[in-house]
């Protein structure tokens, strides 16, 4: 993870499908699209995921 929230979603398999943001928005309520969200329901569904990373939006998180 390099910002946080940083959200990844991984199958039991280990591969992982999607990394980046949950929202277009730091502030949800102005998101205008909800990417973790989308992704984990197309993910249960069984459906192709378009995009398997997005913008990472929030804090950095510093390393040493």
């Amino acid at each position: 993870a390099f910002r946080t929230p940083h959200a990844f979603l991984i199958t039991p398999e280990g591969k992982v499908v999607y990394q980046g943001g949950v929202t277009s928005s730091a502030d949800p309520k102005r998101a205008d699209s909800f990417y973790l969200k989308v992704t984990l329901k197309k993910f249960l569904a069984g459906e192709e995921i378009e995009s398997s990373r997005t913008r990472i939006l929030g804090c950095q998180i510093a390393r040493q």
